[in-house]
């Protein structure tokens, strides 16, 4: 019932699983394997025989459980324990590293990778028995139970070895891939390391290095400092013990050139063997290299190109747009995405544009990979006149008539809200029709302010921008900073976040919420003595604001703070970390004089009565853009530094009323006075219309999300139906189908996990896929973007994805993101500049970073690439990104 692993080879994998018999061939392959033996499913089979029935079963969280313990309870065949007392004398009895190899585990079309146990530091014969019987129980896990059901692998006939091997005590570990899994380039490979056992890398219990490593010539080629916090080490009577690292090896890299030439060198001797692309778990000990674990790469991106290939101006310009407004569709969304970019396909058709459609530019596939086929948009004859027409059309809408049609659109919003507020009392065929009527609101508006407020504002800015260049301010100033006191969402919601850190302030919950572990915030709150005060705060802004989304014109993969207040608590802690709310109760700006200018005055721990924070007035709302005379941010000239972390927007308090389009900011009355006489009242109405039409802008967006969470309830009821029905394991699955798919779903009865689990595998490369535009590669020491605000400053570049990255933003950091959603705004009181992939200067985190006073860069198509943890110096008046390190 025990095979050592020099007499193990791949054909034993049915008696010692996918690990052992990798680590068996890869011991008689003569790779530095420590040595070891391995349990067979033979002795499984004979410890579990009396529970055969028991186990055989299609297991339900309570079964599985029962299992569980059945294994623990039972006694070891006194044959069996004799027979490993014998192998773990004849090793040497070391310190042992016990892991589970499952005979499903680590095929080519599906690695079962973490489902099972490990167990390090095991010392002496009764630990490791035990070990042994936790091994084999863990095969009955939930997670693994429900891992096996979505890969639609039986329970029946299961059976599971066990591998015992010496522990290397690792100075240091982690993985390597002989393919980079991202970016699918066989010709580099990626490893992630960090100190102490591998089981922190594994487990992702810290954020290790990481290092992108060339085959030929060999070289390490990219460099990404993890914080590698803490460190798992091995105890001399057994198991182990976490310990922080101290800062100075924190800083540095974990591991150098030349061990990291040394692992290359490991990673292609194990390819070479295998034939194919490798995971490989290595451990460093001693200056000596040790191979723990080795297994196909089951997830890498496919080397055909990402996107339809692009030629021209036009149609580049219209892919990046695409990239950046719908990131990465899950197949659901999809069908929004075809919704909203319709609208504006079909008013460039109605301009005399011969332009695709929609669901020709954006394809998903079977496999859930949604790929760009963008061609360029080539006009007719008939643009000449209708062109002109649909101009026309545009320009001779008021702006400030936005309020009326919002007024209009909130009236259906209502009736349609009022259709879902009792999803389940609908009937299958009532659900879709209202998650239609939603998106179909959503695409029209869509159209109306592309038509009426976004390319007329073009035209404005143009305007704007020229009768600038005639004032020739003493500093930069661009047509964005002209929105300063303006009472738009954005402003209106940055300034309920700085309230509602106040209230979390003055209930001594401050540091209760930047210090709880993400997910757990909530949590924390509610276990908090003044926990309920500030809930009910919370709940007033959600009340009103809740309907903000992250990747907003994705709604079926993503939640709304309201949905999910975790995440709003991710966005609370940023604006908590960056001193929001820290000076008289309400968000801080600076006045014309350099005064602070306050939010809402708030009072005791805000909120107990459950009102709304405070609504932000004209006359003290922060204002965006520099003032005429001083001040660095947005008017900085090139060469002067930004200071770090720039706590609220800077820029000139508006008067009292400043929060409507015509009454203008005092940066706006002093662009005036330079003006001549004959060009002030053409410089007053084209900055009201500007501002007006930003104020429609911003309106109209927020407008799209609450209709989207309409259609989300509608299809969150499906969701838990179809999971009800047994067609889906859990209610978010239903993101991974296509619309056509939901409908037949609500007909029929077909099960439909087979498909998620095939698309949820291909998820990594769908995201791969998607950010994908020929930019790959290591980023040079200087890059060129597009200008978006101006300045220089200088920091640690630190890359946040997504939400869930917001957390490792500290004060002074460089952001680096893919882009920008009014949902990241807090981040900019902690940034000392911004940096995305896409974007350009009239993008959201280009007016936000103006209105910051921080420098920006957008449409770094290398921005990605640039090694977190590294220095940068930013010049957003030049566009341009300089690695310092």
């Amino acid at each position: 019932m025990i095979l050592w692993f020099t007499d193990i080879t791949a054909a034993d994998h049915a008696q010692v699983g996918g690990k052992g018999a990798n680590l068996g061939e890869c011991t008689r392959a003569g790779l530095p394997v420590p040595p070891g033996f391995c349990l067979t499913t033979a002795a499984y089979r004979a410890a579990t025989r009396e529970i055969t029935e028991l186990l055989a079963a299609d297991a339900d969280a309570g079964a599985a459980r029962a299992a569980r313990q059945r294994i623990l309870d039972l006694p070891l065949p006194g044959g069996l324990r004799q027979e490993v007392g014998r192998a773990y004398a004849r090793l040497g009895r070391p310190p042992l590293a016990v892991r589970s190899s499952a005979t499903a585990e680590d095929l080519a079309d599906a690695s079962f990778a973490g489902q099972q146990d490990t167990y390090l530091g095991v010392v002496g014969l009764e630990a490791l028995l035990a070990a042994i019987k936790h091994c084999w129980a863990s095969l009955w896990s939930d997670r693994a139970v429900a891992y096996r059901r979505r890969q639609g692998v039986a329970n029946a006939g299961l059976a599971l070895g066990v591998v015992v091997q010496q522990l290397v005590d690792a100075d240091v570990a982690g993985v390597l891939f002989t393919r980079d899994p991202v970016q699918g380039h066989a010709q580099t490979m990626l490893a992630s390391a960090a100190y102490g056992l591998g089981e922190s890398v594994v487990a992702s219990l810290v954020t290790p290095d990481t290092f992108t490593l060339r085959r030929r010539p060999a070289a390490v080629v990219g460099r990404e400092l993890g914080s590698k916090e803490t460190r798992i080490d091995r105890l001399p009577d057994g198991g182990t013990a976490t310990r922080q690292v101290p800062a100075e090896q924190r800083a540095r890299a974990c591991l150098t050139d030349a061990q990291l030439l040394q692992l290359l060198a490991l990673g292609e001797r194990v390819e070479a063997h295998y034939g194919a692309g490798q995971d490989i778990e290595w451990a460093l000990a001693g200056g000596e290299l040790h191979l723990l674990q080795a297994r196909p790469i089951t997830t890498t991106v496919p080397t055909v190109p990402s996107h339809h290939p692009v030629r021209g101006r036009a149609a580049r310009r219209l892919q990046d747009d695409l990239i950046e407004h719908f990131p990465a569709p899950y197949p659901l969304d999809l069908w929004a995405v075809h919704q909203v970019q319709g609208a504006i396909q079909a008013l460039a058709r109605r301009a005399g544009l011969r332009a695709a459609t929609a669901e020709e530019l954006v394809r998903g596939d079977d496999d859930g990979v949604v790929r760009l086929h963008v061609t360029k948009p080539r006009p007719t004859p008939a643009m000449l006149t209708r062109l002109p027409r649909l101009f026309a059309h545009g320009m001779g809408h008021d702006p400030a008539t936005w309020p009326h049609r919002e007024a209009r659109l909130r009236e259906t919003l209502q009736e349609l809200t009022a259709q879902v507020a009792n999803p389940a009392t609908l009937a299958d065929a009532e659900l879709l029709p209202v998650a239609r009527a939603a998106v179909g609101q959503a695409a029209a508006l869509t159209g109306a302010r592309f038509v009426h407020y976004l390319a007329p504002m073009l035209v404005s800015r143009a305007a704007v921008a020229g009768l600038l260049r005639l004032a020739r301010p003493p500093r930069e100033v661009s047509p964005e900073d002209l929105y300063a006191g303006l009472n738009y969402r954005t402003a209106e919601i940055t300034a309920a976040i700085s309230n509602l850190a106040a209230t979390a302030r003055r209930c001594d919950l401050d540091e209760t919420i930047t210090a709880a572990e993400a997910g757990m915030v909530g949590a924390a709150v509610a276990a908090h003595g003044q926990g309920p005060a500030f809930r009910a705060a919370l709940d007033a802004f959600l009340a009103q604001y809740g309907a903000r989304t992250a990747r907003l014109y994705l709604p079926f993969s993503n939640r709304s703070w309201r949905e999910d207040p975790e995440s709003f608590y991710a966005l609370l802690s940023a604006a908590l970390r960056g001193g929001a709310g820290a000076a008289g109760g309400g968000s801080v700006g600076v006045g014309p004089e350099g005064e602070s200018a306050t939010v809402g005055p708030g009072g005791g721990c805000s909120g107990v009565d459950g009102s709304p924070p405070p609504e932000p007035s004209g006359g003290t709302r922060p204002a965006a853009g520099p003032t005429m005379g001083a001040g660095a941010g947005a008017g900085t000239p090139a060469g002067a530094d930004a200071s770090a972390g720039a706590g609220a927007p800077t820029g000139a308090d508006a008067p009292a009323g400043a929060g409507t389009p015509t009454d203008l900011p005092p940066l706006a009355v002093a662009v005036e006075r330079r003006l001549p006489r004959l060009l002030r009242r053409r410089w007053r109405a084209a900055v009201a219309r500007l501002r007006a039409q930003h104020l429609a802008r911003e309106g109209s967006v927020y407008l799209l999300e609450e209709f989207f969470c309409v259609a989300r309830g509608a299809l969150d009821e499906v969701a838990r139906r179809l999971v009800a029905r047994g067609q889906l394991a859990e209610p978010s699955d239903l993101r991974f189908l296509y619309l056509p798919e939901v409908e037949r779903a609500l007909a029929d009865t077909g099960d439909l996990r087979a498909v998620v689990a095939r698309r949820r595998g291909r998820r990594g490369v769908a995201e791969a896929v998607w950010w994908e535009r020929g930019a790959a590669g290591q980023a040079s020491a200087d890059l060129r973007g597009v200008p978006a605000s101006g300045g220089r400053a200088t920091g640690v570049a630190r890359i946040i994805r997504s939400p869930a990255d917001f957390a490792r933003l500290q004060a002074g950091d460089v952001l680096v993101c893919p882009y920008t959603d009014p949902t990241w705004t807090p981040l900019f009181s902690l940034a000392v500049a911004v940096v995305t992939q896409t974007g350009g200067p009239l993008s959201h985190a280009a007016i936000v970073a103006r209105e910051y006073g921080i420098p920006a860069v957008m449409g770094l198509a290398q921005a990605l690439s640039l090694p977190d943890g590294t220095r940068l110096l930013v010049d957003g008046s030049r566009g341009l990104v300089t690695v310092l390190d």
